[in-house]
């Protein structure tokens, strides 16, 4: 059994990874941005926000390993998508909401206050406040913030001045805070994390397409993400398997086997990936990697460096994994809320080709959540 259960994380990662692991990230190497960075003030935070990234949105993501060996013919995937409706999978629920990134929360009159306020210069006010109350020990919704526009840049939102600890969509306050706006070069990878900060508690769906050795295979895969809990459906040629990570317990079914096994979010982590944003990274890919970024619209294309990936994976596959194109389409609605991610990659598998194409949307917003399964105790306890 437990053979079989480790099997079956191999699979769902390699069924996991190519799309969200190709989703170019950042890391500290991006500083070459730090050009287009333009403070907003020398002024000094009133409460000190600390750089919280938010409970880690677990989704496959491409830091870790990568696409599959698959010569002739398993999936190889990732988890992108999102279309609507819920999937109300062993407990996963998932309401549809996309007004802005998260519930309106009650206010509720016995809890103690905090203030947030908003510096930001070189901009103009177009809606919202400059400070606002919210509950200690709370977060905020994306409609308390405050909207500005500058031409030919994004806004960043950060707890310094020079924007080095970015707010993080799900971030909590504890005290007074100053939150300070930087301005990103709309042409860069820092501006597509901006917007991509956004999201929280989401729900993807996504349809992948495979060929090698003149054979094509399809996948579609579901995926619900609740800060750390996180739900997936991955479907291959007629056979399902479903994947929950809630609370620190990974359960799995495939088939008729039901297992469960205990993972610490570091675990979970390596294989499945972290947060969809952090300081560093957009859907795990580090910037280092990003050869560039090009806005048009509501769309960002991301093109990355082939070489620089595929020797940054050397070693940590099953199979040598030599990249030729990754080319990233991330797509946004008028409010800046992500609605759809294109993934456009080719490889050679141990020197087998392989073009890959996945097409994820993006739905729920704000308002997903995950649940351990409702037969819980049938899971058969591993490890």
């Amino acid at each position: 059994m437990k053979k079989i259960f480790y099997l079956l994380i191999c699979l769902a990662l390699i069924a996991s990874l190519l799309a969200l692991a190709s989703c170019t990230g950042g890391d500290d190497s991006d500083k070459s941005d730090k050009g287009d960075v333009e403070n907003s003030d020398s002024s000094k935070t009133d409460g000190g926000g600390e750089d919280n990234t938010p409970g880690a949105s677990s989704v496959p993501s491409g830091s870790t390993t990568d696409s599959s060996n698959n010569q002739g013919g398993t999936d190889d995937s990732v988890n992108q998508g999102g279309t609507d409706s819920s999937v109300n999978q062993g407990g996963a629920d998932s309401s549809t909401n996309q007004s802005g990134g998260a519930d309106e929360n009650p206010d509720d009159g016995n809890k103690e206050k905090i203030t947030v306020k908003f510096t930001c210069v070189a901009g103009t006010l177009v809606s919202g406040s400059k400070e606002v109350k919210i509950d200690k020990g709370s977060s905020l919704l994306l409609n308390q913030m405050p909207v500005f526009e500058r031409k030919g840049y994004v806004i960043m939102w950060s707890y310094d001045i020079v924007g080095e600890k970015p707010w993080i969509c799900g971030d909590t306050f504890d005290k007074d805070t100053t939150l300070f706006a930087t301005w990103k070069n709309e042409n860069s990878f820092d501006a597509l994390r901006a917007l991509v900060s956004k999201i929280q508690n989401f729900r993807m769906d996504t349809e992948i397409s495979i060929k090698s050795n003149g054979l094509s295979f399809t996948q579609s895969t579901v995926t619900l993400i609740d800060g750390g809990n996180a739900y997936s459906e991955i479907t291959a040629d007629g056979v399902s398997e479903m994947m929950w990570y809630v609370d620190g317990m990974f359960y799995t079914v495939y088939g008729d086997q039901k297992v469960k096994m205990p993972l610490s979010q570091e675990q979970y982590e390596n294989y499945f990936g972290g947060a969809v944003i952090t300081e560093s990274t957009v859907f795990g890919i580090d910037s280092a990697h990003v050869s560039s970024v090009t806005k048009d619209s509501n769309k960002y294309t991301v093109v990355v460096d082939c070489e620089k990936y595929s020797q940054s994976i050397k070693g940590t596959t099953p199979v040598e994994l030599v990249y030729t194109k990754m080319v990233f389409t991330f797509e946004f609605d008028d409010s800046g809320l992500l609605t759809k991610l294109t993934t456009d990659a080719n490889l050679t598998a141990d020197g087998v080709p392989q073009e890959n194409l996945s097409v994820s949307e993006f739905s729920n917003i704000g308002t997903t959540g995950v649940n351990a399964p409702e037969n819980a105790d049938e899971f058969v306890l591993q490890g």
